[in-house]
């Protein structure tokens, strides 16, 4: 059985290093964090301790992130083009981001 903890400070870790590179980033607000879908697959690629479909699952399962039916991702608009990314919704970040602060 793979430990919960670890999926959970891998999404702070990459949510983390992503907002202090702010231009990979498609966009922020009160509720969600928009991220490049391949950019997202490729950073978490570098811990082994599971697959990236098994991380963005799980991600999707405990509702961390808002997918489309079926997917990792999600069709958005931003700046009137649409595109697809990883909807990472802004409250369970925080959460789990308070939790491996304390």
């Amino acid at each position: 059985m793979k430990d919960l903890n670890l999926y959970a400070k891998e999404l702070v870790d990459v949510v983390n290093y992503l907002m202090k590179k702010n231009q990979l980033v498609f966009s922020r607000n009160n509720k969600f964090i928009y991220v490049n879908t391949e950019t997202i697959k490729s950073m978490l690629e570098k811990r082994n301790y599971d697959t990236v479909d098994g991380k963005l699952y799980l991600w999707r399962e405990l509702e961390w992130i808002e997918c489309a039916e079926d997917r990792f991702n999600k069709r958005i608009k931003i700046d009137g083009e649409n595109m697809y990314a990883v909807v990472i919704k802004y409250s369970s970040y925080s959460i789990l981001k308070r939790l491996y602060l304390e």
